[in-house]
């Protein structure tokens, strides 16, 4: 079957898991949401996930957003949570 160029074609049994996971985090990162997919059967390459991952980052299904460490990191977790803002992916 051939699909248009730069569609995509969501998976309901490796895509939708994954999307799910994301949508009902505040938080996750990407070790995490491996972790949960893995718990639940959806998931067990780490290659395929991460390819699946960037895949769904390249479409602006996911966004990804780098997290400073340290002091900072727990600076701007409490100014998050302040703000009932997200972090991540949503």
């Amino acid at each position: 079957m051939r699909y248009w160029k730069g569609s995509i074609v969501l998976s309901p049994t490796r895509d939708y898991p994954l999307l799910r996971h994301v949508l009902h985090s505040v938080f996750i990162t990407h070790n995490q949401l491996f972790a949960f997919l893995k718990l639940d059967y959806s998931m067990s390459s780490r290659n395929a996930f991460n390819n699946r991952v960037r895949r769904l980052v390249e479409h602006g299904l996911l966004i990804r957003r780098e997290m400073p460490f340290g002091a900072e990191a727990e600076r701007d977790a409490g100014l998050l949570d302040a703000r009932n803002g997200d972090s991540l992916a949503k």
